[in-house]
């Protein structure tokens, strides 16, 4: 059975060149399908899938459409909120579950469909377990469509004590010049060198510092 699929994300969310190129592949694998980053343009009776999108959707409209999923970077209950992966790797996090959920009107507290790990060595910077992340999200998306009824009849109901995660600041990334590089290391993996750069204070001065790994064989940065 054909169905129309919308993934709604933020217009400037990271992921948008990336969803351009999964819109190509489900066209290409004849499954309907398009991107948008505002909700008015999403075609009602659709299956709307959210990816990297930020707003809550009122419940009067997710009666619009025939689903409405949403991708969350975390094992449910657990780190419901804003930046999951970000929170999760500057504890030291070292497998990192992908959840698909049904949309709901409390925050990230939606039957679970489908999750998929992600593991992490510890030396993955931004652009590294961004890449991860979105393997996983596609990953999850293809699941889905590949057979929906299946996996809907598996969803399950979230279990546990919930955790909430408050939403990051580009003052989140400050190092201290008083503390070692290695104590402060997941904290310069999660900052991105060009939106939001660690940087320190000293002496009434700010500093920014961006962070990218060497190629040692051939002594190279990459």
């Amino acid at each position: 059975m054909k169905f129309q699929v919308d993934l709604l994300t933020d217009q400037s969310s990271w992921m948008l060149k990336r969803l351009e190129g999964l819109i190509t592949r489900l066209h290409d694998s004849s499954i309907e399908a398009s991107l948008r980053t505002d909700l008015t343009q999403c075609q009602d009776g659709a299956v709307l899938i959210l990816v990297g999108y930020q707003k809550i959707i009122p419940k009067l409209q997710l009666s619009r459409f025939s689903s409405v999923l949403v991708i969350h970077e975390s094992d449910l209950p657990k780190d419901r909120g804003w930046a999951p992966m970000s929170w999760q790797i500057l504890r030291g996090t070292g497998e990192i579950v992908v959840s698909l959920i049904y949309a709901s009107e409390e925050v990230d507290s939606g039957r679970i469909i489908d999750q998929i790990p992600i593991r992490l060595s510890g030396l993955e910077l931004h652009n590294e377990w961004r890449t991860k992340q979105f393997v996983a999200t596609e990953r999850l998306i293809w699941n889905y469509l590949k057979n929906p009824s299946e996996l809907e009849e598996l969803a399950r109901d979230q279990r546990g004590v919930p955790s909430y995660n408050r939403r990051r600041s580009p003052a989140d990334s400050e190092l201290d010049p008083n503390k070692s590089i290695a104590s402060q290391f997941n904290l310069l993996r999660i900052a991105d060198n060009d939106k939001y750069p660690a940087f320190f204070s000293l002496n009434g001065q700010k500093f920014e510092i961006a962070i990218r790994k060497a190629n040692t064989e051939k002594g190279e940065s990459v």
